[in-house]
């Protein structure tokens, strides 16, 4: 969808796996320095937990957004704070985080509300995903019922 709109897109993987043929894989380094806005849908795994941490913040862009609708514990929060309190980044946009119901204590809550959306976990929810959802649970029960492996790693 960002390509339609015109975006150049790229993508990082802690695996090294490359998914997409169509798209420029980078190292991470390549991929906070030259970001005008990065959209994180990762599984939390022991590679991806804090990957976005103060040092990360200091190698993106002034300008960059980062957006979160993977797992909350990717972006450490309080170095996320920092970076758009000192407009290290431009602003961010989070559906998930690393406690939730987020804190009344969270660091997020001492952002510029015009830096900082927050979004009850529901970025999954659009019409086709929930759609999506739907078939591929019919595709799961059809298979089970025949006995077949379906969505095995």
């Amino acid at each position: 969808m960002a390509e339609a709109l015109g975006c150049q897109v790229q993508y990082y993987s802690t695996t090294g796996h490359h998914q997409d043929e169509h798209f420029k894989q980078v190292d991470f380094d390549t991929l906070l320095k030259t970001s005008d806005i990065i959209s994180i849908h990762s599984p939390l795994t022991k590679e991806t937990e804090h990957l976005f941490d103060a040092e990360a913040f200091k190698k993106m862009k002034d300008t960059a957004y980062l957006i979160n609708v993977g797992r909350g514990p990717i972006i450490d929060e309080e170095a996320l704070s920092d970076a758009l309190n000192n407009n290290l980044i431009a602003g961010a946009g989070l559906d998930v985080f690393e406690k939730e119901p987020l804190p009344s204590t969270s660091p997020l809550y001492s952002v510029d509300p015009h830096k900082v959306v927050f979004t009850p976990h529901v970025a999954w929810g659009s019409v086709e995903a929930r759609h999506r959802l739907i078939l591929e649970v019919r595709e799961n029960i059809i298979a089970f019922i025949k006995g077949e492996d379906r969505n095995n790693c």
